[in-house]
Protein backbone atom coordinates (compact mmCIF):
# COMPACT_ATOMS: atom_id res chain seq x y z
CA UNK A 1 0.00 0.00 0.00
CA UNK A 2 1.33 3.25 -0.80
CA UNK A 3 1.16 5.84 1.41
CA UNK A 4 2.40 9.45 0.90
CA UNK A 5 5.26 10.23 2.98
CA UNK A 6 2.90 13.23 5.28
CA UNK A 7 0.58 10.41 6.54
CA UNK A 8 0.26 8.83 9.94
CA UNK A 9 -0.40 5.73 10.50
CA UNK A 10 -2.79 5.06 13.45
CA UNK A 11 -1.22 2.94 16.81
CA UNK A 12 -3.58 0.79 17.87
CA UNK A 13 -4.89 1.10 21.54
CA UNK A 14 -4.54 -1.74 23.59
CA UNK A 15 -7.44 -3.61 24.82
CA UNK A 16 -8.93 -2.52 28.30
CA UNK A 17 -6.90 -4.74 31.02
CA UNK A 18 -4.37 -5.78 28.52
CA UNK A 19 -0.63 -5.59 29.63
CA UNK A 20 0.29 -2.19 28.41
CA UNK A 21 4.07 -2.00 26.80
CA UNK A 22 6.94 -0.74 28.91
CA UNK A 23 9.85 1.45 27.22
CA UNK A 24 12.72 2.51 29.49
CA UNK A 25 15.36 4.57 27.70
CA UNK A 26 19.04 3.96 28.52
CA UNK A 27 21.13 7.11 28.99
CA UNK A 28 25.31 6.99 29.54
CA UNK A 29 26.83 10.64 31.08
CA UNK A 30 29.81 11.49 31.86
CA UNK A 31 30.16 15.23 33.64
CA UNK A 32 26.98 16.78 31.78
CA UNK A 33 24.62 17.60 34.54
CA UNK A 34 22.84 20.06 32.50
CA UNK A 35 22.01 18.13 29.48
CA UNK A 36 21.07 15.80 32.16
CA UNK A 37 18.53 17.77 33.34
CA UNK A 38 17.31 18.68 30.48
CA UNK A 39 16.83 15.52 28.99
CA UNK A 40 15.49 14.16 32.11
CA UNK A 41 12.97 16.84 31.97
CA UNK A 42 11.91 16.51 28.65
CA UNK A 43 11.22 12.54 28.93
CA UNK A 44 9.29 13.30 31.98
CA UNK A 45 7.10 15.74 29.85
CA UNK A 46 6.55 12.97 27.29
CA UNK A 47 2.23 12.19 26.73
CA UNK A 48 2.51 8.19 26.08
CA UNK A 49 -1.64 8.18 25.67
CA UNK A 50 -1.43 5.26 27.24
CA UNK A 51 0.08 3.41 25.16
CA UNK A 52 3.32 2.50 27.17
CA UNK A 53 4.99 3.20 30.16
CA UNK A 54 8.39 4.82 30.15
CA UNK A 55 11.13 5.15 32.44
CA UNK A 56 14.54 6.02 32.74
CA UNK A 57 17.94 4.21 33.40
CA UNK A 58 21.07 6.57 33.75
CA UNK A 59 24.71 5.30 34.23
CA UNK A 60 26.96 7.98 34.97
CA UNK A 61 30.93 7.47 34.74
CA UNK A 62 31.84 10.69 36.68
CA UNK A 63 33.88 9.66 39.76
CA UNK A 64 32.78 13.04 41.42
CA UNK A 65 29.04 11.60 40.70
CA UNK A 66 28.03 15.14 39.13
CA UNK A 67 24.71 13.06 37.98
CA UNK A 68 23.34 11.92 41.59
CA UNK A 69 22.19 15.82 42.19
CA UNK A 70 20.49 15.83 39.24
CA UNK A 71 18.69 12.88 39.67
CA UNK A 72 17.49 13.48 42.56
CA UNK A 73 15.90 16.98 41.63
CA UNK A 74 13.89 15.70 38.96
CA UNK A 75 12.92 12.42 40.73
CA UNK A 76 11.51 15.37 43.69
CA UNK A 77 9.76 16.92 40.62
CA UNK A 78 8.61 14.38 38.32
CA UNK A 79 6.79 10.79 38.60
CA UNK A 80 9.17 9.54 36.07
CA UNK A 81 10.72 6.18 37.07
CA UNK A 82 14.73 6.66 37.20
CA UNK A 83 17.18 4.27 38.13
CA UNK A 84 20.76 5.20 38.30
CA UNK A 85 24.38 3.18 38.75
CA UNK A 86 27.06 5.15 39.04
CA UNK A 87 30.43 3.61 37.53
CA UNK A 88 33.45 6.08 38.81
CA UNK A 89 36.09 4.06 36.70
Amino acid sequence: MNRPPDSVTPVPVPAPGAAVPHLDVCVCTFRRPRQLAQLLEALAAQQTQGLFTLGVIVVANDPAASAAAVLQAVASRTELPLRHAHEPQ
